[in-house]
């Protein structure tokens, strides 16, 4: 696994992102066999579909981790800073009064609707991210918001 490509493409690829904190990130999500995936505003932005503001967080999903241990995860990085990751447990199964039951973080970024609930965006509609899928093998999978997930080996970014 090559933790220090992902980091680096990260870096240098979604708006905001620094070394520390998404090396951090990838090694708490890694230690529990999970994939990470960013997207949201950040990735949109990174996609060409959009900005986001500087004081965006990073909303970040987790292949396979339970809502507890995405809690966890999200505070320590949170922690670390400097961006604020969102606090929505995207987690397969998880769901709340206005998101619906989510099959999985990339399932979940590329959904398109009108923001419900408790959303104090309530109203407004809202378009599929995209994201970025790292791998515990070191290989990335980029998802444009409506396309095909690209899955990219180690080595070749």
């Amino acid at each position: 696994m090559d933790i220090d490509a992902q980091v680096r493409f990260a870096v240098a690829t979604i708006p905001g992102v620094e070394d520390r904190q998404f090396r951090t990130l990838l090694e708490e999500a890694f230690r529990r066999n999970s994939t990470v995936v960013v997207g949201g505003s950040r990735a949109r932005q990174a996609f060409g579909r959009g900005t986001c503001r500087l004081d965006s967080d990073l909303d970040v999903g987790f292949g396979s981790l339970t809502t507890a241990q995405a809690g966890r995860i999200i505070r320590r990085v949170t922690a670390v800073g400097p961006l604020q990751l969102e606090d929505t447990r995207i987690v397969p199964g998880n769901q709340t009064v206005s998101i619906p039951p989510i099959q999985g973080p990339e399932e979940f970024f590329q959904r398109s609707g009108v923001r419900a609930g408790n959303d104090p965006k309530r109203g407004q509609p809202f378009d599929p991210s995209g994201s970025y899928t790292f791998h515990l093998d070191g290989s990335i999978t980029v998802f444009p918001p409506g396309g095909q997930p690209v899955l990219m080996a180690p080595g070749s970014f």
